[in-house]
């Protein structure tokens, strides 16, 4: 009969539309998820980059601050040289004039 093949064909189509549906909603579902999963992986990229950019900022500060310290540290390495010399040429100044030093 014709009409209950039809009525088969019909219903076999109906079914699959059924499962055609179902599978457009997973697929939406599973596209939501991975939307949810990328802004959260955004989120956290940020938050990476914001940590690492105050780290680095950290180590530029850091790097500042030793300079400067070196900086002074030359400085005083040159006074102290300064102050050596000066007191070496005093010693020697005295030695010529044969008085006693406080120095010596």
């Amino acid at each position: 009969n014709s009409n209950g093949r039809l009525a088969a064909i019909a219903k076999s189509f109906d079914r699959r539309f059924v499962e055609i549906d179902a599978n457009i909603e997973d697929i939406k579902q599973d596209y939501f998820d991975f939307q949810k999963r990328t802004i959260e992986f955004q989120k956290q990229t940020m938050e990476f980059q914001k940590q690492t950019n105050k780290q680095f900022d950290f180590l530029i500060e850091k790097t500042s601050a030793l300079g400067r310290t070196m900086k002074g540290l030359q400085k005083d390495s040159k006074n102290l040289l300064e102050y050596i010399e000066f007191v070496d040429q005093d010693i020697q100044n005295h030695k010529k004039s044969k008085k006693p030093h406080i120095y010596e």
